[in-house]
């Protein structure tokens, strides 16, 4: 079970790493200009604040009967979330970035069971832990890594991801959760080039967690593998 303290490190974290980047953008990056199809640096920052700030909503509303997004429905919210905050300066941006993740931890300093998972409605049987490391650090996290590699830094990639993993590995040591941690970083090989380590990662995934395999076989992070001999025979 993830402790209250470990939760908050993690946040801080993404906070730092994303800070990071933020930090490291060229002037070209920080000017470039996005599209729903191709984010811009500052659209994904939006789009990564954006969902934070919605985990910190639902942990404020006891009450809320909403559940978990669907797959069209998380969709169509990125699209909104793209459209509102397209024309927004860097620093509305990185202003609603402050103020997702203070609201985030606020939130998450103030639960008392972490571990519960039937505290809101929309939870699904999940442990808020879990709810709020997807939101707050691996989703971050992911996106981080697929910006690195978009700019041709792969070795930045694939070092933020596989410390993520590292980290993750200890929250829960159920084959569930270790499974998609595990798949994630296969996700990241892949697009780094990384055909053999991806493979490996995977491998065991599927082991840990066999239900991961169906979503393997469309996931879009996996594309360069898919047709592969060593992806089939897993």
């Amino acid at each position: 079970m993830a402790a209250n303290t470990q939760l908050l490190k993690l946040l801080e974290r993404a906070s730092l790493e994303e800070q990071k980047l933020i930090n490291s953008l060229s002037e070209k990056e920080r000017s470039a200009v996005g599209t729903l199809e191709q984010w811009s640096a500052k659209d994904m920052i939006a789009h990564v604040a954006a969902w934070i700030e919605e985990m910190a909503q639902r942990l404020t509303d006891t009450k809320s009967d909403a559940s978990p997004n669907a797959m069209e429905e998380i969709d169509k919210i990125n699209a909104e979330i793209f459209e509102q905050h397209r024309h927004q300066s860097w620093a509305e941006i990185l202003d609603l970035t402050e103020q997702a993740y203070h609201s985030l931890v606020k939130q998450t300093q103030s639960l008392d069971d972490l571990s519960s998972t039937q505290a809101f409605p929309w939870q699904g049987g999940s442990p808020l832990w879990r709810w709020i490391v997807g939101h707050g650090y691996t989703h971050p996290i992911m996106h981080l890594a697929q910006f690195y590699i978009g700019r041709g830094d792969i070795r930045s990639a694939v070092i933020i991801q596989e410390e993520a993993t590292e980290m993750l590995m200890l929250f829960d040591e159920g084959p569930t959760w270790q499974g998609v941690v595990r798949y994630n970083l296969a996700c990241v090989y892949t697009q780094a080039g990384e055909k053999q380590k991806a493979i490996s990662e995977l491998r065991q995934a599927f082991q840990l967690n066999p239900g991961l395999k169906e979503h393997s076989k469309s996931d879009p992070d996996l594309a360069a593998i898919q047709d592969a001999p060593e992806f089939q025979a897993l």
